[in-house]
């Protein structure tokens, strides 16, 4: 299937679109350092594996197993200033990041379908800093993300009729291929800023796959 022939084109923000993988692992570094390096590596480790899966979760997880016996209330004050820190250290750089190359093209031969964000970042600074970049008007179809998850994201915009079949999802994480996999949608793995190490061992097995560099090779197949 040509990509002109996909009604909806679904897109993973961080690593596909903008080059931000990097700055959150540090992120993520930087919030947990205060309980000691062995754990915020520990930490870097856990939200590399879980590509793709909101900041809430993982500091889910950080509280669950690594804050114990403490009051309720210091747990739910802890939780606020941990995504406190970690958006104030997010956002001052995802505005500088570096965005995929040749969007615009991309988007010219695909001027009859509609373009998605579904990403695991968090909404408004996804809407506020596409909006700074100019390249929120690229996405017709919607920006979305967390808190909300990808599964529901989809879920609900296929019930909307905003998303509608043939569709693609360019992502850089297993969970993307999963996603994409659960739905029937086709999936592009993009490579070119991911941290998904195991990737060609994840997918030699997987049909139906094409391993793009970037979302514009896409106009070679």
């Amino acid at each position: 299937m040509k990509i002109t022939d996909y009604k909806s084109l679904i897109f993973d923000c961080d690593g596909v679109v903008l080059n931000s993988n990097k700055i959150k692992t540090e992120a993520f570094k930087t919030i947990f350092q205060p309980f000691g390096l062995d754990l915020a590596n520990k930490m870097v480790k856990y939200h590399i594996n879980l590509g793709g899966i909101s900041r809430y979760k993982k500091i889910e997880y950080f509280l669950e197993n690594y804050v114990k016996n403490q009051k309720k209330e210091y747990i739910k004050d802890l939780k606020i200033d941990l995504i406190k820190n970690f958006s104030e250290i997010v956002i001052k750089k995802l505005v500088k990041s570096e965005v995929c190359e040749n969007l615009e093209l991309l988007k010219l031969k695909t001027k009859n379908s509609k373009w998605f964000i579904v990403s695991g970042g968090d909404e408004k600074e996804l809407n506020y800093t596409f909006k700074l970049k100019k390249i929120s008007s690229l996405f017709d179809g919607g920006i979305y993300g967390s808190p909300t998850s990808k599964y529901e994201i989809i879920e609900n915009e296929i019930k909307n009729g905003n998303i509608i079949q043939p569709a693609i999802y360019f992502g850089d994480s297993k969970l993307d291929y999963e996603v994409a996999d659960f739905f029937d949608f086709s999936f592009a793995f993009v490579l070119q800023w991911t941290e998904f190490d195991n990737w060609k061992s994840f997918f030699s097995d997987k049909k139906n796959v094409m391993i793009l560099n970037s979302p514009i090779e896409i106009l070679k197949i």
